[in-house]
């Protein structure tokens, strides 16, 4: 399958007029998510230490607690949808 052909099999032609924006928005959304937390490591590493005295490990440590959370909490999550219906799940994640 080339990269250019990626929708080469589709049978309905509705289906490609609504994943090609969904797959801009979702490119687009990615971008902003990471240029969103790259400025907000570099705010928090730069302005906290001079104000309040922490130093930059401290400041980090955050993050580096959520990401070692996250990769095994995506993997447990993947899993469940795998198996129930993400129906529910996403009805439940309304909710919090």
């Amino acid at each position: 399958m080339s990269v250019f052909n990626i929708f080469g099999d589709v049978k309905e032609k509705r289906f490609i007029k609504k994943a090609l924006p969904m797959i801009m928005i979702g490119v687009l959304m990615y971008y902003l998510f990471v240029s969103l937390i790259g400025e907000q490591i570099n705010i928090l590493t730069t302005v906290l230490p001079g104000e309040t005295g922490w130093n930059i490990g401290l400041i980090m440590n955050g993050y580096t607690i959520g990401g070692l959370v996250a990769v095994p909490a995506t993997f447990v999550i993947n899993t469940i949808l795998m198996k129930r219906s993400t129906k529910k799940f996403c009805s439940g994640q309304a909710f919090l």
